[in-house]
């Protein structure tokens, strides 16, 4: 999925979300995406969220995956 300006339901599993959680919501809001966390887990953060017209999921996807390593991560998008 590549779209700009859509809404989303993104799921991402990683280690220690709650760890994450402030560096990729740091992330979210610094390229403009609106979310809203529908939950939290031990493995898994789960938002809706807003992206602006220049930003793709493919693109978000790629700042995501840096921010929480490449190792047993996943980030899945679903279209809302």
């Amino acid at each position: 999925m590549t779209e700009g300006a859509g809404q989303f339901h993104l799921t991402i599993e990683c280690e220690d979300p709650a760890h994450q959680r402030r560096r990729l919501e740091h992330a979210l809001r610094h390229k403009g995406v609106r979310y809203e966390l529908w939950e939290s887990s031990q493995d898994r953060l789960r938002y809706e969220v807003t992206l602006p017209r220049d930003l793709t999921t493919q693109r978000l996807t790629k700042i995501i995956t840096r921010l929480i390593g490449h190792h047993d991560e996943s980030v899945e998008w679903s279209q809302r």
